[in-house]
């Protein structure tokens, strides 16, 4: 079974957020291992701005660390795929053996 990470910098807080979380990950627990690995957030509003680069790149590091098998990145930049075509990438990665896919 093919295992999905999503790592996020900062925790959920709604509670409306995390009942549809729970809800996604029961309807995904047939198809794959859904773990959501939530790390700590830096205190932005205590920072001058000259700062907020470094604090970005400690952040950074700390999730570097939990990047494995293939990842897909999100980025407002990035290449937008549709659903059906995140679909068909995740089937293929499926498909051919990936056994970790990160978000």
């Amino acid at each position: 079974m093919i295992k999905v990470n999503i790592v996020c910098i900062g925790k959920v807080k709604e509670k409306y957020f995390k009942d549809g979380i729970d809800e996604y990950k029961k309807r995904l627990s047939r198809y794959c291992n859904f773990n959501i690995i939530e790390l700590e957030e830096e205190n932005y509003s205590v920072v001058s701005p000259s700062l907020i680069d470094k604090i970005k790149r400690v952040e950074a590091e700390r999730m570097e660390k939990h990047l494995k098998g293939y990842l897909i990145v999100t980025a407002i930049e990035g290449e937008q795929f549709s659903s059906e075509g995140l679909a068909k990438t995740i089937k293929n990665l499926a498909d051919t053996g990936t056994g970790e896919i990160t978000f």
